[in-house]
C-alpha cells in the first residue's frame, strides 16, 4: 500500500482547537471582567448606617440592635475588556474555519511535483511510493516504454505518458484504447500506478494515455477542481487525434479513487460520446466522502466542497447513452472510500435497460480484501479485465 498522509492528526488538532476557542472566551470574560473586591466592595465605616444605633422604641422596649450593611461583591465590566474578549474569540474562530477548510483541500490533492522523484526507474522490488520518470526496461520493455507528450490547457502545459504494446493500424482495429485518470496523490510516476500500466498493458492490443493534473508531476499550474476537469478534456482531445478519430467514441475512459470521478464528468460532458467507462474505489460526491470520513469536522468542511466532484448530473447523463457499458469495483475495506459511496455511485452511473449495449455486460465488483491503495487484486484482475474484453468487442 502506498504511503499516505494521516489527516486524522489534523482532524483531531481542529477539533482541539474548536475546544480552546470554547474554553478561551470565558476565561477571558473572567479576566478582563472579574470582581472587584477591592473597589466594589462597600465599605462599612463610609455607609451613613454603617456603626448606627436604632432609635429608642416607643412602645418601651429595648433599643434596636446594631445593624451592619451586607457588602455584596460588584461586576464591573468594562466596554474595553468586553472588546477584547470578542475580538479574540473571533481570530480564534477564524482560524479554525481557515484550518478547516484548508485540510479539506489537502485531502484531495497531493500533489508531487517531478523534481520530488528519484533519478533510478522504480524497480518491481522499489517501495510503492517510489517515484521515477526513468522507467525500468525490464517492466515496459520496447515499445512499451513510456512517451512522454505535452498538450496545453488554460493552466499551462500539462504532462502526460502513451503507453502501448505493439504498433495499432488504425481506430478500427480491435484495439482497446484508455484514458487512464489517477487518483489524488503523487503523479504518472508512482511505482504503484506503474504497476497498474504494466498490467493493462499485459491485456494485449491496449494503448494506454496516462496523465497529470495541474500541479503535478511535470504539468504545469495549480490543483484545482476545475484544473482536473481541464486536464482531462485536453487529454481526450489530444487521444482523439493520436487514433485519428472526430470523436472520443473508441474511447475507454478509466478512473480510479477521484480519478473515478474525473472520469466520470469528462464522459458525462455533452461533447462526448463514449460509451465505455470503468471506475475503482471511486466516490459519489467528494463533500458527502469527506463527511463520512471526518464526522465531527465534515459539516464545517463539506460546504467548501459543495458542487466540486460531484458526480450525479454527468454519471446519469452516461448511463442514459445508447451503447453505454460501465464498470466498477470497491473494497469493503477501503479506509478512504466507504463502500456505500461506491455503492451510492453505482445507482448512479449504471446504464438504463434501454441504454445497455449489447454484448457488454455492465459490472460491480465488490470485495472485502484490499486497502484503498493496495495493489490490484486477482479477482479484481479478473472482473476488470473480462470487462475489458467485452469492452472491447462490443
Amino acid at each position: 500500500m502506498a504511503a499516505m498522509p494521516d489527516y486524522t492528526l489534523f482532524a483531531w488538532l481542529g477539533v482541539t482547537a474548536i475546544a480552546l476557542v470554547l474554553w478561551t472566551l470565558p476565561q477571558l470574560f473572567i479576566a478582563c471582567c472579574g470582581s472587584k473586591t477591592g473597589a466594589a466592595q462597600v465599605k462599612l465605616e463610609e455607609s451613613p448606617l454603617a456603626g448606627a444605633t436604632a432609635p429608642a422604641r416607643h412602645d418601651g422596649g429595648s433599643p434596636a440592635s446594631t445593624e451592619h450593611v451586607a457588602a455584596e461583591p460588584v461586576l464591573s465590566c468594562s466596554c474595553e475588556a468586553l472588546t477584547i474578549a470578542v475580538i479574540c474569540f473571533l481570530v480564534l474562530a477564524l482560524v479554525v474555519f481557515v484550518a478547516m477548510f484548508g485540510l479539506t483541500g489537502m485531502v484531495t490533492f497531493w500533489n508531487v511535483k517531478a523534481s520530488e522523484c528519484q533519478a533510478a526507474p522504480c524497480t518491481s522490488a522499489s517501495a510503492a511510493d517510489c517515484c521515477s520518470y526513468a522507467v525500468d526496461p525490464l517492466r515496459f520493455p520496447g515499445p512499451t516504454a513510456p512517451v512522454d507528450v505535452t498538450y496545453t490547457t488554460t493552466d499551462g502545459a500539462m504532462h502526460g505518458w502513451l503507453m502501448t504494446n505493439s504498433t495499432p493500424a488504425s481506430p478500427g482495429d480491435g484495439w482497446l484504447t484508455v484514458l487512464y485518470s489517477h487518483g489524488s496523490g503523487a503523479n504518472v510516476a508512482v511505482n504503484y500506478r506503474q504497476q497498474r500500466y504494466q498490467w493493462l498493458l499485459s491485456l494485449g492490443r491496449v494503448r494506454v494515455f496516462v496523465y497529470d493534473y495541474p500541479g503535478y508531476g511535470k504539468s504545469e499550474g495549480v490543483p484545482s477542481y476545475e484544473g482536473t476537469g481541464r486536464a482531462a478534456a485536453g487529454a481526450a482531445a489530444f487521444l482523439q487525434a493520436h487514433i485519428n478519430a472526430t470523436s472520443d467514441a473508441n474511447i475507454t475512459y478509466l478512473g480510479r479513487s477521484l480519478g473515478g470521478n474525473v472520469a466520470v464528468a469528462a464522459i458525462g460532458a455533452s461533447s462526448s460520446s463514449s460509451r465505455r467507462l470503468a471506475v475503482q474505489s471511486t466516490f459519489a460526491s467528494w463533500g458527502s466522502n469527506f463527511g463520512a470520513l471526518f464526522p465531527f469536522l465534515g459539516w464545517a468542511m463539506v460546504p467548501g466542497f459543495q458542487g466540486a466532484f460531484e458526480a450525479g448530473t454527468q454519471a446519469q447523463a452516461f448511463a442514459a447513452r445508447p451503447g453505454a457499458c460501465a464498470y466498477e469495483s470497491h473494497s469493503t475495506a477501503d479506509e478512504w472510500v466507504p463502500i456505500a459511496q461506491g455503492r451510492a455511485l453505482w445507482e448512479l452511473l449504471k446504464p438504463t435497460a434501454a441504454a445497455q449495449a449489447a454484448g457488454c455486460t455492465s459490472t460491480f465488483h465488490e470485495y472485502n480484501t484490499a486497502l484503498h491503495d493496495d495493489p490490484l487484486t486477482a479477482g479484481e484482475r479478473a472482473a476488470l479485465g473480462a470487462w475489458m474484453q467485452t469492452a472491447r468487442a462490443s
